[in-house]
């Protein structure tokens, strides 16, 4: 089912396989997609003759925006209506009524949905990629709807916290700290989201798309271009600390010949060897060469969108010049009254040959405080049975935040304790028994980082001294075995 708008030099319309549409007519068009982001593209529909469509029918529908010009379709955006803005003339104030109506609609890409949860989750023993394709599993997506161009290694991480942040935000900003890209694109009619590591990813030189340059004010290919220099550092160096291998040296670097002086050092990204941390050096080195140099175009090519790859052709001081495009700003109106539809974008591009990385914005969550969470026991253990530490004395921890349901919710991985007194072949323990409430606090406020600070008494496991025992200052261990106490005769 299709609304068709008049003939003309660009024709837009929006097609449904869950409503009728053909009365629907696409008056103006305004967009903004970038790499790393949700696309947003906002429509102004005219309903003239017929059955109005009530709004309420169109919020949520799967919807498909269809670019053509002289009969030649030329792009098309898959996605949901994530808004909807009903207006009516006088003689049509109500739904259903055959007059004269306005809609303004938003559509946005089906991983929009993962924006309307926000949750607590716990994930252990995955890498990216299967971080990814369990998130996306969750909202029905498809194998063939998720693209995983990805061409690094990304291990398994033990332990990752999904912290009071949206599905979306999640994904981005794991996919940012290791400088994955994603985009979306419609391949045959179908719609997916591009997940990618490497240059590859986007296009290769032989998918590029060659658009002309024209100057003085001619409209057709690219007809302005313009060079964007910025002041960005030369060195970025990576610390960390790892407690499993204290004495081994984490520091790691990598320059950019672009850079102006400078560096900068980043303390806990957490990784695990020098190795990890070279590759991630890199990765801010390339993020920050996207912003060194930039180029900001306009164009009327209907097709150019975030994540593709174009030559521009005959440039008077740049001659063909190849590029990514990472943002695309669009404005578009249907013929109406005799005359050709209009369309124009601006967008901004990086100079293809390197990675392009997306800059982290998205906030990463901290927790400065503290979190409950209850120790587990071990295969075959039971609550306030034998202690369950591993050979490095740590605890599996069922963090109580963890949104899974109960009877469901996953430990931790092993987490170390502090203890008031530790060394060398010296220190103290008083194991903790599954059953335990502990209290954890985060290094630098990080959710993947945990540490216990300490047990804590609740209602099944009160504490040793009360009202009744105030003068007493006592140790007891586990079931009454051995009693420590000291009465200060109060």
């Amino acid at each position: 089912m299709e609304a068709m708008v008049e003939e003309g030099a660009l024709d837009i319309r929006l097609e449904s396989p869950e409503l009728e549409m053909t009365t629907l007519e696409v008056r103006r068009l305004t967009a903004h997609e970038s790499v790393g982001e949700t696309f947003s593209f906002d429509l102004q529909l005219v309903h003239r003759t017929g059955l109005a469509v009530a709004s309420k029918d169109l919020l949520g529908i799967d919807v498909t925006i269809v670019f053509s010009q002289n009969g030649f379709e030329l792009r098309r955006v898959g996605g949901i209506v994530s808004r909807v803005l009903d207006r009516a003339d006088a003689a049509g104030a109500f739904e259903g009524a055959a007059h004269h109506r306005t809609y303004s609609v938003t559509v946005v890409p089906k991983l929009f949905r993962m924006s309307l949860v926000s949750t607590q989750e716990v994930y252990l023993d995955l890498s990216l990629p299967e971080i990814i394709k369990k998130k996306a599993e969750l909202y029905g997506f498809a194998h063939e709807d998720i693209d995983l161009r990805l061409a690094e290694d990304h291990a398994a991480r033990e332990f990752v916290v999904q912290y009071r942040e949206t599905d979306v935000a999640f994904l981005s900003r794991l996919c940012e700290h290791v400088g994955v890209s994603f985009f979306f694109v419609n391949e045959d009619g179908h719609d997916k989201v591009v997940f990618t590591d490497n240059e590859a990813g986007f296009a290769t030189k032989e998918e590029a798309e060659r658009l002309p340059y024209r100057s003085g004010g001619a409209k057709d290919g690219v007809f302005e271009l313009e060079t964007h220099r910025e002041l960005v550092p030369s060195l970025f160096a990576m610390q960390d600390y790892d407690y499993r291998n204290p004495l081994y040296d984490l520091a790691a670097s990598a320059s950019l010949e672009l850079g102006s002086g400078g560096g900068y050092v980043e303390y806990g990204a957490h990784y695990r060897s020098a190795d990890e941390g070279k590759r991630l050096a890199q990765v801010r080195a390339d993020e920050q060469r996207a912003r060194a140099l930039r180029y900001y175009g306009k164009s009327d090519h209907v097709g150019l969108s975030a994540g593709a790859r174009i030559v521009v052709e005959g440039h008077p001081e740049l001659g063909d010049i190849e590029l990514v495009v990472i943002e695309v700003a669009h404005t578009a109106s249907a013929a109406e009254s005799g005359e050709g539809g209009e369309y124009e974008n601006s967008f901004v591009a990086v100079p293809a040959g390197f990675t392009y990385r997306p800059a982290r914005k998205t906030p990463r969550p901290r927790i400065h405080g503290f979190v409950t969470g209850v120790v587990q026991a071990g295969q075959g253990g039971s609550v306030g049975g034998v202690a369950h530490v591993d050979d490095d004395g740590r605890y599996l921890v069922e963090l109580h935040f963890d949104s899974a349901p109960k009877g469901e919710a996953r430990a931790s991985r092993p987490i170390r304790m502090a203890q008031p007194y530790a060394g060398p072949n010296h220190g103290m323990h008083f194991p903790l028994r599954p059953g335990a409430e502990v209290l954890l606090a985060f290094m630098d406020g990080d959710p993947d980082r945990p540490v216990i600070i300490g047990a804590v008494p609740n209602a099944t496991a009160p504490s040793p001294v009360n009202a009744a025992s105030a003068n007493k200052n006592r140790i007891v261990t586990a079931n009454g075995g051995i009693v420590i106490e000291m009465c200060d005769g109060r």
